[in-house]
């Protein structure tokens, strides 16, 4: 009965950590709104936004259909002239965070806005066709987010909870396999055992994350552009990778090192009727 016990709460254990390591590293990541502006931000996509060639904007407002109504060159060229990186980067993460709260909210709509852009067009524009043209723009964009992204808000807004629930559940399960061993030996091996198993569920996901890439399908977007969002992307998806690597190498070193120290510890005997016993010591020699 005692082993039943023991293979029970193992196998609980080595099911459950997986989604626990995973939903502990998307709250510190792709979940973290710091996180996502760190890896918007190291990946230049303000910097790649504003150095767009006018052509390519051009292109883009156009749709890429030359018959198509395109803005003037000189709205293009005052949009280059009059909105800088920084003026960019505050807008977005002004929306940015502006979603994150909503949806934390409950709320399945945020409206964009770009008040600030279109004020720094008008005011900087250089004759008052362009000031009336820049003046026509909508301020904000009414924006309605898909079912799972509001599914995924949910789900994170308890995640601490959660995290906190489960990882002392596998706390006390670890507890008890190790407890319900048989002897120090047998003891000290299974917890080597089930941190082996952690480090290699945790090497899986490390692995894949390092070799596929995030496939990002085709905008329409200038080239410099989508290559910068697909940087980001790719960037939020290695520092994943990085975490389930750094967990995976924790958890290989303590089972090497529990490993090792079992080979010290003594084995336990058993006793006619299957119990452990502890080493007999011999009787000092007077």
């Amino acid at each position: 009965m005692r082993n039943c016990f023991l293979v029970f709460c193992s196998l609980i254990f080595v099911l459950l950590v997986g989604p626990f390591l995973l939903t502990l590293n998307l709250s510190r990541t792709i979940a973290s709104p710091d996180y996502v502006k760190r890896s918007i931000n190291g990946a230049d996509l303000y910097q790649k936004i504003v150095s767009v060639d006018s052509k390519e904007l051009a292109d883009f407002f156009s749709g890429g259909n030359p018959n198509a109504d395109a803005p003037p060159p000189e709205f293009i060229d005052q949009l280059k002239k009059a909105i800088g990186q920084e003026d960019i980067k505050q807008a977005f993460e002004k929306n940015f965070d502006g979603a994150v709260t909503a949806l934390k909210e409950g709320k399945s709509e945020y409206s964009i806005d770009i008040s600030n852009l279109k004020t720094r067009l008008v005011r900087g524009a250089d004759s008052p066709e362009l000031s009336q043209y820049f003046g026509q723009i909508k301020e904000k964009f009414p924006v309605h987010f898909p079912d799972f992204i509001v599914s995924f808000a949910k789900a994170i807004k308890y995640s601490s909870l959660i995290i906190l629930i489960v990882g002392l559940f596998l706390c006390l399960l670890l507890a008890s396999s190790i407890l319900l061993a048989r002897g120090a030996r047998s003891k000290v091996r299974t917890a080597s055992l089930l941190f082996l198993i952690t480090a290699i569920v945790a090497t899986i996901p490390a692995v894949l994350g390092y070799v596929i890439d995030v496939p990002l399908p085709n905008l329409g977007l200038p080239q410099s552009i989508f290559q910068a969002i697909s940087d980001v992307l790719n960037n939020l998806k290695d520092g994943l990778a990085r975490l389930f690597a750094l967990e995976a190498a924790i958890f290989a070193v303590l089972a090497v090192v529990l490993f090792i120290i079992g080979f010290f510890v003594p084995r336990a005997k058993l006793s006619p009727s299957g119990a452990t016993t502890a080493p007999v010591q011999p009787p000092d020699q007077k």
